[in-house]
């Protein structure tokens, strides 16, 4: 190879690498996971799957009551994340609920028949 072809080679490969760890490291941490949302969506479903709004500020009864009934399966850490979601985090993450049981946003346009 020519001694600039070697060049640009190891300078793409540092790039590639600074690429890398940039993406890695770029956005907020995750606070609510998997089990969270999972905790999120039996509350939601008890609640028969109401808005956000008016989820949020009866949240912490709902839990209580599923913890008072011994239906509560989830540890301390995740209901403490629980009653400390925004409204606004607990309207994207119901919006998803509603989406996936509404088949996921397909439209029912038809194709027109013109030719």
């Amino acid at each position: 190879m020519h001694r600039k072809a070697v060049i640009r080679v190891i300078k793409r490969e540092q790039k590639h690498d600074l690429w890398k760890s940039y993406r890695e490291t770029k956005g907020a941490p995750t606070i609510y996971g998997p089990d969270v949302i999972t905790a999120l969506k039996e509350v939601w479903d008890m609640s028969r799957e109401l808005y956000a709004e008016r989820l949020c500020p009866i949240i912490n009864e709902c839990i209580e009551i599923l913890i008072r009934d011994n239906m509560w399966n989830y540890d301390e850490i995740l209901t403490a994340k629980l009653y400390a979601m925004s409204l606004a985090t607990m309207k994207r993450r119901i919006t998803e609920f509603q989406k996936v049981k509404s088949g996921g946003g397909r439209s029912t346009t038809k194709p027109s028949n013109l030719t």
